[in-house]
């Protein structure tokens, strides 16, 4: 637009001056302005529009009684109904008093003097007063919602995170701090580049994340949004949930906090279960391997000739006081070789495995 006027201002010099409008496109507070009287354009434009129908009322009543009034040596014609239509729009809304200073003053003894009166009174009460006021009202209100948006969105984001939308009171409370958490966990710009990043690279060498985030984004669905979780608030004492379940910027897969939660205490509960099993199996196995050195003690034992003598065997495992069985022992001489073999096998069992032979 501004290079065809640019164009135009070589013919027309001063159509230069509309390219001093270009500023309206620069200044935020400017953009509110003309923002509060063309985002109720059509509110505003019904009440324009009956403003003229009411205008035109009047001046069919001042062209058929009252044209005689007008001046028209002051420019205040109404020779027709269109240049009374004209000249009370024209000279009307301009005029403080409305229509009663266009017109001469009646004289207090004249048959329409009544009439002027009502006509000059109303025409002052609806159009300038309340017509008028109706139009004001509608663009101050605008306006000032405008305003209120704007510090609303302002005040959001100085005390909000713009990605999860936690309040900036929770990580100076809870976490590293609001600024560690907007320039480390959830950058803005990080994300932007990451979308752009989707946008740019080809779809077939997409990772498993970026395919998932792409397909989410095909749909307008923003579920992938760590929206309330935190990595440095995942133990937060009200379960918030942390962002194990979402999606940090390439790092994770979408999800809901309370699943994440419920995850994380699955698998600790696991870990426990796994390392209690393991403990109890190693148990089990010095039970075994202690059983099966008795059972052998026991079996060499028995093995040997009555007249040999009764011993006892005694437990000298670490435990307190040991166990006694009564049973026969070796005795140094009178022994065969069969038998001899039969107790040294015992007696290594023995060893090895706590118990003795008294």
């Amino acid at each position: 637009m501004m290079v065809i006027l640019s164009a135009l201002g070589v013919v027309y010099p001063s159509l230069y001056a509309v390219h001093l409008l270009d500023y309206l496109y620069r200044d935020e507070v400017l953009q509110g302005v003309v923002s509060s009287v063309t985002l109720n354009w059509s509110s505003l434009s019904k009440t324009v529009l009956l403003g003229v129908i009411i205008i035109y009322v009047y001046s069919m009543v001042g062209f058929v009684y009252f044209r005689n009034s007008f001046d028209a040596e002051q420019g205040l014609y109404c020779e027709s109904l269109l240049e009374c239509f004209i000249t009370i729009l024209s000279y009307g809304l301009r005029a403080g008093g409305g229509i009663g200073e266009l017109l001469t003053v009646p004289v207090p003894d004249g048959e329409s003097y009544a009439a002027r009166i009502v006509l000059d009174l109303s025409f002052f009460l609806i159009v300038i007063v309340f017509l008028l006021n109706v139009i004001f009202g509608i663009i101050f209100d605008t306006f000032g919602q405008l305003r209120e948006e704007r510090k609303d969105i302002s005040d959001d984001l100085r005390n909000n995170c713009f990605v999860c939308s936690i309040p900036a009171s929770e990580f100076q409370r809870e976490g590293k701090g609001f600024d560690y958490h907007i320039r480390r966990e959830h950058n803005l710009w990080h994300y932007l580049f990451f979308l752009v990043h989707l946008e740019l690279k080809d779809t077939t060498e997409f990772t498993s994340h970026e395919s998932y985030v792409h397909e989410l984004l095909t749909r307008k669905d923003l579920s992938f949004f760590p929206i309330g979780r935190a990595m440095s608030l995942k133990n937060r004492s009200d379960g918030a949930g942390s962002e194990a379940g979402g999606i940090s910027v390439g790092a994770g897969a979408a999800g809901g906090g309370d699943a994440g939660e419920r995850l994380r205490r699955l698998e600790e509960r696991v870990g426990a279960l796994t390392a209690a099993l393991v403990r109890q199996g190693a148990e089990r196995a010095e039970l075994i391997g202690e059983l099966r050195a008795v059972s052998l003690s026991a079996s060499a034992l028995a093995s040997l000739p009555p007249s040999q003598g009764a011993g006892r065997v005694v437990w000298s495992g670490g435990g307190g006081g040991g166990a006694r069985a009564d049973g026969p022992h070796p005795v140094s001489g009178g022994m065969t070789g069969e038998a001899s073999r039969a107790a040294a096998a015992a007696a290594g069992a023995d060893q090895s495995s706590g118990w003795r032979m008294q």
